[in-house]
């Protein structure tokens, strides 16, 4: 289904909880402020740039990547501020892409003394799936069968 604007909705993506802080919700509604489509590097470059002009007004958004295996200097830079934490495609558990994007949002959450950001993994397709812009719900009841849906 498509919004007028031809934006996809109510698509349903399913992933796990590689991490979370003691403070995140088991639901919540969020934005994607990047995802990858050239390479994830280009695009984490893309997407602190655009964060950076818009001067840090856009709060409350998860960044989408293949890996977890970008520039980590600045995704801790986007981590910071309204992200609420990253859903990475690619590697299980304890691929090094999760143990990387713990660590980062473990940091990101000690430096903000705030203890609400998620890392989301095996979400297959979520970086051709999930769009810059787009909102969706995040439902971490279940943390073995995570719910993400397209609003």
């Amino acid at each position: 289904m498509f919004t007028p604007e031809g934006k996809e909705y109510g698509t349903e993506l399913k992933g796990r909880v590689f991490g979370k802080g003691k403070d995140a919700p088991s639901k919540f509604e969020t934005t994607i402020l990047v995802s990858p489509s050239a390479t994830d590097q280009d695009k984490v470059r893309e997407a602190w740039l655009k964060y950076s002009q818009l001067q840090k007004t856009v709060r409350d958004y998860l960044i989408v990547l293949k890996s977890g295996e970008q520039d980590m200097g600045i995704l801790l830079h986007l981590m910071q501020g309204g992200c609420r934490g990253l859903i990475i495609e690619a590697g299980g558990l304890l691929s090094h892409a999760a143990v990387l994007s713990r660590e980062l949002i473990q940091k990101a959450m000690r430096e903000e003394n705030k203890h609400d950001k998620v890392l989301i993994g095996g979400v297959e397709n979520a970086s051709t799936l999930l769009h810059d812009g787009q909102n969706i719900e995040v439902d971490l009841v279940d943390p073995n069968n995570v719910k993400i849906v397209v609003k």
